[in-house]
């Protein structure tokens, strides 16, 4: 959490930084028209010249906001790991939209809900993964156990990768759903 805050803080110290140089960009741009007022030739060259290192500003300013959402997607992430450990489930996602009177189970042994099986294990950045894991929570099946807990084994070390997996999907925003974007790449 310490390691976050300080990129998070130095990434803000970037933005600022970034915007005074495209602030002092754009200045210097109009002083020189004003300058050179009549000389088209100049005006011209300092014009492209003013925009071209705006644009790259902007570009940069940019990536430094987009790393910045993801450091706090990763901060809030590991806070959330904390939080989860001392037993302090307030403000985690409960699924209760899940439960289901029609379901055999699931309204027993706390699948959903606070305090539940899906407030510990859901770490899914997407509304779809959500769905997906309160989907394989209400199905209990028992095929395929060794290859799941193969595959769980070893996502179990891959801790940065995970994280960085959550914050990646988490910053995703889009209303089309990921079984029209498998579609639409098949074809």
């Amino acid at each position: 959490i310490r390691e976050y805050e300080v990129k998070i803080n130095e990434l803000k110290k970037k933005l600022f930084l970034y915007g005074m140089l495209r602030l002092g960009v754009f200045s210097l741009l109009i002083l020189m028209v004003i300058l050179n007022w009549g000389n088209a030739q100049i005006i011209f060259i300092s014009s492209i010249v003013g925009i071209a290192l705006f644009l790259g500003l902007v570009s940069k300013n940019e990536d430094v906001r987009n790393e910045r959402k993801r450091l706090e997607k990763l901060l809030e992430l590991n806070s959330l790991e904390l939080r989860l450990l001392q037993q302090n489930f307030e403000g985690v996602p409960q699924g209760n939209e899940f439960v289901s009177e029609f379901h055999a189970f699931n309204q027993d042994i706390d699948l959903f809900g606070f305090g539940s099986l899906f407030q510990l294990v859901n770490r899914t950045g997407t509304e779809q993964g959500k769905i997906k894991l309160a989907g394989i929570l209400n199905a209990n099946e028992i095929e395929n156990i060794e290859e799941k807990q193969e595959a769980l084994k070893e996502l179990a070390v891959k801790i940065k990768w995970r994280q960085n997996f959550y914050a990646s999907a988490s910053l995703i925003k889009t209303t089309i759903s990921s079984s029209q974007i498998v579609k639409w790449l098949s074809a």
